[in-house]
């Protein structure tokens, strides 16, 4: 077998940097031979799990923390600022840092649930909170500091319990994305400030992504 070819090959249908596929030669060309063998051409999902697996191997699940929050952090203290200079509703406040040694992409999405009901994702016209446009951080300790979403004219005026769902999906440098824990934030309108729902209140889907 030539082993250009089947580098490339590989390159192609597995995602994965041509040192790793390098690495793992051996167990590749073994696995492809049985493939070709049986007519089988394109690829298995037991062969999309062993490249996921190698990724996870290299660099380890992402640490990527993030929280949804009125109060405005200090990056130069490394603290947050008193109570007196949260943001005014409806400006939400959001941070995200990625704890890796290797640099990540994250697709984010912030749902509205109001009184129970799905509102839909935030309308960012920018793309970041509304899973339209990738953010893209370098190794630790880069990451998105007081950034800031609105929620809608419904949500702020009404009295009913607002309720902001973040999901993300951290891509690493083997194009793998890997689902974090979705997190839950319920808003007290009387304190500007809100408390941690441990529980998911709506399922996101993310089509065309490969997931390890």
């Amino acid at each position: 077998m030539r082993s250009k070819h089947l580098i490339e090959e590989l390159e192609k249908k597995t995602g994965l940097s041509r040192s790793t596929i390098f690495e793992h030669l051996s167990s590749f060309e073994v696995k492809l031979e049985i493939y070709r063998e049986m007519g089988r051409y394109y690829l298995p999902d037991q062969w999309k799990a062993f490249s996921n697996s190698q990724s996870r191997k290299q660099y380890g699940f992402p640490i990527v923390p993030f929280e949804v929050t009125q109060r405005i952090y200090d990056a130069e203290s490394e603290r947050y600022l008193p109570p007196n200079f949260q943001r005014p509703f409806p400006s939400v406040g959001f941070n995200m840092w990625n704890f890796n040694d290797y640099p990540v992409r994250v697709r984010v999405r912030v749902r509205m649930i109001l009184g129970g009901r799905d509102k839909g994702l935030i309308p960012d016209p920018k793309g970041y909170y509304n899973d339209e446009t990738e953010m893209t951080f370098g190794p630790k300790p880069d990451g998105l500091v007081n950034g800031n979403f609105s929620v809608t004219e419904e949500c702020e005026k009404s009295g009913e319990e607002l309720t902001l769902q973040v999901s993300v999906i951290a891509i690493d440098p083997d194009n793998i994305g890997h689902r974090l824990s979705p997190k839950s934030w319920t808003y007290m309108r009387k304190e500007n400030s809100w408390f941690y729902e441990p529980r998911v209140f709506v399922e996101e889907q993310w089509p065309n992504l490969r997931l390890g």
